[in-house]
């Protein structure tokens, strides 16, 4: 992953992504006035830390844990090189779990769910976050849209890899119907999933632009492509994005909490 195109875009959409998941852990936590000081949280997933810092900021001690090694260096916590099926932390180990966006990268959710609890304290609550996959929830995103068309435009196709993540790795966990049953199988219970619009507001074109061209299938296309040529799309997608960027759209996100018997 490039991390500078990640920091410049991606990372300001990400942040915002983070701050709803740990906004509905407080909430489960039921931490007086949101302050998580003196709890042990787990970042499942953690890949360069959007969650991590959004935890920090709310008083929690942090552990970032994500299989990538350079990606989780990126963390501002404890960082532990892990994979989410097999973690290495001992049972009941944090007082909560938040996994961003983490599930649909997994061949199996339920297995990650239950090492999810299986590490979080009796009582404790995990979180989990998913981008909605029916039409009605998600649709077509219009800086999505706008981009992909300069992009196409520009000759850039998806990898196979990406096709397949969005066709197969997304749609298993892209409903609230389908987040709530996952989350049962794997023990947890008082489940609650919520559709949250996460706020675009005071990202103008350009910003909006790195977002979607900061995200790794695109920004590592990029990194093939002559730099004037790299300046050019960007300068094509965020002058597309403009009208948008008056009042765009929140971007959808499922967010679920279920408690560890």
């Amino acid at each position: 992953m490039d991390a500078g195109a990640w920091a410049a875009g991606p990372d300001l959409v990400y942040r915002r992504l983070a701050t709803a998941a740990v906004d509905a852990t407080v909430e489960a936590v039921g931490a007086v006035a949101g302050d998580l000081s003196g709890r042990m949280v787990l970042d499942a997933g953690a890949a360069t830390g959007a969650v991590t810092q959004a935890l920090r900021a709310r008083g929690a001690t942090v552990v970032a844990v994500d299989v990538s090694a350079p990606m989780v260096a990126m963390a501002p916590a404890l960082r532990v090189v892990g994979d989410a099926e097999r973690l290495p932390l001992r049972d009941g180990a944090a007082a909560a779990v938040v996994a961003g966006l983490l599930l649909s990268h997994v061949g199996n959710p339920v297995r990650v769910l239950r090492e999810l609890a299986r590490v979080t304290a009796t009582h404790g609550t995990v979180t989990v976050t998913a981008f909605p996959t029916e039409p009605a929830l998600a649709g077509r995103h219009p800086v999505k849209e706008t981009v992909d068309g300069v992009l196409a435009a520009a000759g850039y196709r998806a990898p196979a890899w990406y096709t397949a993540f969005k066709t197969e790795g997304e749609p298993r966990v892209g409903t609230p119907e389908r987040l709530a049953a996952l989350a049962s199988r794997a023990g947890l219970h008082s489940i609650r999933v919520e559709w949250c619009p996460v706020p675009l507001a005071g990202l103008d074109g350009t910003a909006l632009a790195a977002w979607r061209l900061g995200m790794p299938p695109v920004a590592s296309w990029l990194s093939t492509v002559e730099a004037r040529r790299r300046v050019d799309i960007a300068l094509r997608a965020a002058t597309a994005l403009a009208a948008v960027a008056a009042d765009p759209p929140p971007l959808p996100l499922l967010v679920a909490t279920g408690h560890r018997r």
